[in-house]
């Protein structure tokens, strides 16, 4: 029974992980992004390939983070000077765009069979009987720092200006607030968020 519990506990905190990336998008900037799971799947291939090829994890993880969050950026800057819906199309099309790929490189990600043989975190320190209790603890010490990080970032200058955006954007505009900059800012900041839950 313990491991079952633990087994919904490290896939219930890698999902509060991805929403909260999606939150600070939808929830708190207004933007609306269908795609926000290629985020995630990039995350994960960037860890596990790095992580493969004898790349420290913590690397890896950054590098999985940039990525997403460069590839969030690049998506907000050529779709946010348009109408809201834009956002949603092009995220759905990059995410159906990277499963194709990810599926169909065979050579890089084994396709449909997928990555397997990786190193897992911390194993030399954790024994095996444990190991999945010791990922469910790092998952969810992950997942309460990225909480208080948003909480932090929400109640900022930052924040508030994002939730002008999304409730007024002529309103912030108005009062002299760079509103395309804020979203792409929210937009690269979630993807990062979702990268890291991939991870």
């Amino acid at each position: 029974m313990l491991d079952y519990l633990v087994s919904i506990a490290l896939t219930a905190g890698i999902y509060a992980i991805f929403a909260l990336g999606l939150n600070l998008q939808w929830g708190y900037a207004g933007l609306l992004n269908f795609g926000h799971v290629a985020f995630m799947a990039m995350g994960a291939y960037v860890t596990v390939l790095l992580s493969m090829n004898g790349i420290p994890l913590l690397l890896a993880v950054l590098a999985g983070m940039i990525l997403a969050g460069v590839a969030g950026a690049f998506l907000g800057m050529t779709t946010l000077r348009l109408r809201e819906d834009y956002l949603a199309i092009v995220t759905i099309g990059f995410s159906e765009i990277l499963r194709f790929v990810l599926l169909n490189w065979s050579t890089l990600t084994r396709g449909s069979f997928g990555l397997f043989g990786y190193p897992r975190p911390f194993q030399d320190l954790v024994g095996i009987r444990d190991y999945n209790l010791f990922l469910a603890g790092l998952v969810l010490a992950v997942l309460l720092l990225v909480y208080m990080l948003l909480e932090t970032l929400a109640r900022s200058p930052w924040g508030r200006v994002l939730k002008s955006i999304r409730d007024d954007e002529a309103v912030a505009i108005s009062l002299g607030k760079n509103a395309f900059s804020y979203k792409v800012q929210a937009l690269a900041l979630g993807s990062a968020i979702a990268a890291l839950s991939g991870s």
